[in-house]
């Protein structure tokens, strides 16, 4: 096994916060959840790989649910991700204590373009220190578990795919980057758990990356 240089992140169920899903679409909508799920399996895949701007899914949204959104009045899927929040302090440790540990520290996610404006508006890629090395589906126009996006990640971080460490919730995912070339392991965040990372230093210990400070985690919140 390559020593890793890198590692890859995935964006709303390893670090940063969830967006916006379902249920939480049709209530900032005001509509019943059986018509945003009627639409969401034809339009956000392509929304999620930049084919499509948030007008155009609307427009498409309109045409398969009958309901009419006004983007004059404001983006539904910003107003989304302004309520949803995040785990930023604990997000925050992580990345710096793997910033301590190896060259590189990024993102790779399957996100859409209101999400990836609104978490650089509100500084979360940078406040993280991670930038630099943002692979979003929908600025790439391709998306996990498709082989290609691992590959456009590794180049972006500047290190051989072989020594790329990608983490996602997704087993899916995870066997699709193994197949690309990297490393790869999963893990979702927890919030029932006091500190829902401890799983995660342990598997990433097991792939050679012992991070700093881990006795200040341990007494703080067990």
């Amino acid at each position: 096994m390559s020593k890793i240089e890198a590692v890859l992140l995935d964006y709303g169920m390893v670090i940063g916060g969830n967006g916006p899903d379902q249920k939480d679409l049709a209530k900032i909508l005001g509509i019943d959840v059986s018509l945003v799920e009627k639409a969401w399996d034809d339009i956000v895949p392509k929304f999620q790989i930049g084919a499509i701007n948030e007008e155009t899914f609307w427009l498409e949204f309109e045409k398969i649910t009958g309901y009419r959104v006004d983007l004059r009045r404001s983006s539904p899927w910003l107003n989304g991700y302004r309520e949803s929040g995040g785990r930023f302090e604990q997000s925050r440790w992580l990345v710096e204590s793997l910033n301590d540990c190896v060259s590189r520290v990024g993102v790779l996610s399957n996100t859409i373009p209101p999400a990836a404006e609104y978490n650089r508006q509100a500084g979360n890629f940078s406040d993280f220190g991670i930038g630099t090395y943002i692979t979003l589906s929908c600025e790439v126009g391709t998306k996990k578990p498709n082989q290609d996006i691992f590959e456009i990640a590794a180049r972006k971080v500047g290190v051989p795919i072989n020594k790329c460490l990608f983490v996602d919730d997704s087993q899916n995912y995870v066997s699709a980057a193994r197949s690309a070339g990297m490393q790869a392991i999963q893990f979702k965040y927890d919030a029932l758990q006091a500190w829902p990372y401890m799983p995660l230093v342990k598997k990433l210990e097991r792939s050679g990356i012992v991070l700093p400070n881990t006795n200040f985690v341990v007494n703080r919140y067990y």
